[in-house]
């Protein structure tokens, strides 16, 4: 139980300075992590293209040399990205290693902006690690039970990297 309030709290506090991480005039830690512009970023956000939704796409796009949007696009249509990626002959085991990793960067930038202390990184690392390497993917839709991959310290949900990894 305590632990559960520990990954709660983390969660909130995640939650919270993730927001802030937008506002600088510096290039964001998400457009640092994912190789979109600040401006890319506005423009998908407009799109109503949630931040969490970024990192997973941008795995694929990279992997696959797609453009960001044609994955969120496939995304959209109903595909989860494990869909796209098997689709595109990336094994999932693949897939989730390149989530895992720059998931993790993003953390590591977090805490290199003071936004997370060293402990509170470690922490989700650990989760995020697990509750993706749990998710088979294999059904499009919101959450864990609908194929979605949980983020650490946000239990089985996926809120603060994204849904449906």
């Amino acid at each position: 139980m305590k632990k559960a309030i520990l990954a709660i709290v983390l969660t909130f506090a995640l939650v919270l300075s993730s927001f802030s991480v937008f506002a600088g005039t510096d290039q964001s830690i998400l457009s640092k992590v994912t190789g979109l512009s600040d401006n890319e970023i506005s423009e998908l956000r407009n799109q109503k293209v949630g931040y969490g939704r970024l990192i997973p796409a941008s795995v694929l796009a990279d992997r696959l040399d797609m453009d960001i949007k044609d994955v969120l696009a496939q995304r959209q249509a109903g595909k989860s990205y494990y869909q796209i990626a098997e689709e595109e002959g990336i094994k999932a085991e693949d897939y989730k290693n390149d989530l895992i990793e720059k998931k993790n960067a993003y953390i590591d930038e977090q805490v290199k902006a003071g936004r997370l202390t060293e402990e509170q990184g470690k922490l989700i690392k650990e989760r995020l690690k697990s509750n993706i390497e749990d998710c088979n993917g294999q059904v499009p839709g919101m959450g864990r039970m609908n194929g979605g991959c949980g983020m650490g310290g946000f239990g089985r949900g996926n809120r603060a990297f994204g849904r449906n990894f």
